[in-house]
C-alpha cells in the first residue's frame, strides 16, 4: 500500500463495505480518501460540520450535547447511518489548535458503526504544534484505528 488512505479503501473493498463519514471541527485530511482511484465504488458520502447551525441541521434538532464529546460523535454516526446506505459509517468530533480561548485539551472522539451496530468508540489525544499538523495527525490516527478494528472483524 502506498498510504494509509489506500489501505482503508482496500480493506473496505475486501470486506465489501461502503463508507460514509462526518467530521466535525477538523480532520480535513480525511478527504484524501477521495483521491484514491476507484474510491467511488466504496466512498458514498462525506460531510464536514463546523458551525453550530450545521450540527443542528444535520441532527434535525437543537444542539444539546458538547460539540467535542463521545456522545456527540455517537449521535453523529447514528444519524449518518440512518440517512445513508453505507455499511461503514464513522464520525469524528475534534478540537484542534485555535486562536481563541477555550476549555479543554486538543482531542477528538471517534464513533464507528458497521451495519448499524456501534462497533468502536474512542478518544484520540492529538499531537502536533500547528493546526495543520494536528489535522493530519488526527486524520491518520482515525483511519489507522478503523483499519485496526476491521482487521479483527
Amino acid at each position: 500500500m502506498n498510504n494509509i488512505y489506500e489501505e482503508l479503501i482496500e480493506k473496505a473493498r475486501s470486506l465489501e463495505l461502503t463508507i460514509a463519514f462526518v467530521s466535525a471541527g477538523g480532520a480535513t485530511e480525511l478527504f484524501r480518501l477521495f483521491r484514491i482511484p476507484g474510491c467511488s465504488s466504496i466512498m458514498l458520502e462525506a460531510r464536514m460540520l463546523y458551525a453550530e447551525s450545521s450540527f443542528s441541521s444535520f441532527l434535525n434538532s437543537e444542539k444539546s450535547l458538547k460539540f467535542v464529546s463521545q456522545q456527540m460523535a455517537d449521535q453523529l454516526s447514528e444519524k449518518l447511518y440512518e440517512n445513508t446506505s453505507a455499511s461503514l459509517c464513522f464520525s469524528l468530533t475534534c478540537a484542534l489548535k485555535t486562536n481563541r480561548q477555550r476549555k479543554g485539551a486538543d482531542c477528538g472522539y471517534l464513533s464507528v458503526r458497521i451495519n448499524g451496530q456501534n462497533a468502536n468508540q474512542c478518544k484520540i489525544e492529538v499531537e502536533g504544534t500547528s493546526r495543520a499538523e494536528q489535522d493530519d495527525f488526527i486524520s491518520r490516527k482515525t483511519v489507522r484505528l478503523i483499519i485496526d478494528y476491521l482487521q479483527t472483524t
